[in-house]
């Protein structure tokens, strides 16, 4: 059983809401997940039966996608909040034999196996840039040969102008989309947790620990989903 965090906490306490807002808050919704589809594609065919992990795996939203689009896939889902695997559960209930459920934090996991591909979406922004770098290598460790790692996550800009017009841009545009207050106050104390770090030096820790064919899929400035595949 992980121990209590804040980061959980904070997770747990707007679980109810989490889901209703997630379009106006990510204002590329549909290109961003879309582009983590495309990277599975890329890997095998949809018609084989592959292992893949979620980390960070919240309420199930991005399992989900992954269960509809390759139908003989088995999803492993990894998160540290209870009630956003309740959620989850819920979710993904007639998936039951092609879902298993952890509760676990993603420094301290305990990977039981390897997999064919290992996904997270909007997760591993929350740790240290150390802790970030160390996942990527147990990551590594995890993937079966030709495996593929895929992060769609929130990034920061390269430097501090960059980044406030990031910032900027992105409260613009999901109260364009008619975010409530509520919800816009809870992703932002939910922020308070975020520890983004520059696409490029993400790119650049997965070809440290041994990641080839390293690349960005999509760049929607707060938002990317970058790759690598174990050779």
């Amino acid at each position: 059983m992980p121990r209590t965090t804040p980061l959980a906490n904070a997770f747990d306490d707007t679980a109810g809401g989490y889901d209703a807002s997630r379009r106006q808050l990510i204002p590329c919704f549909d290109p961003f997940y879309a582009s983590v589809l495309a990277l599975l594609d890329d890997l095998v065919p949809a018609t084989c039966q592959l292992r893949i992990i979620e980390l960070g795996a919240g309420t199930g939203l991005m399992s989900k996608m992954i269960l509809d689009h390759l139908p003989l896939a088995h999803v492993t889902l990894v998160d540290t909040a209870p009630s956003m695997l309740d959620i989850a559960r819920r979710r993904l209930a007639r998936y039951s034999y092609r879902v298993t459920f952890v509760h676990a934090d993603l420094n301290h996991y305990e990977w039981a196996r390897t997999y064919d591909a290992v996904v997270s979406a909007l997760a591993i922004h929350h740790l240290n840039h150390s802790d970030k770098r160390t996942l990527f290598a147990r990551v590594y460790t995890a993937l079966h040969h030709g495996g593929r790692f895929i992060n769609a996550d929130q990034v920061s800009g390269p430097d501090e102008h960059t980044e406030r017009a990031y910032r900027e841009n992105w409260l613009r545009q999901v109260r364009e989309n008619g975010v409530s207050e509520e919800a816009l106050n809870a992703a932002l104390g939910r922020m308070a947790y975020d520890i983004p770090a520059p696409l490029a030096d993400q790119m650049g820790w997965l070809s440290a620990v041994g990641f080839a064919e390293v690349a960005c899929r999509f760049d929607g400035e707060m938002f990317a989903v970058y790759a690598g595949v174990k050779r």
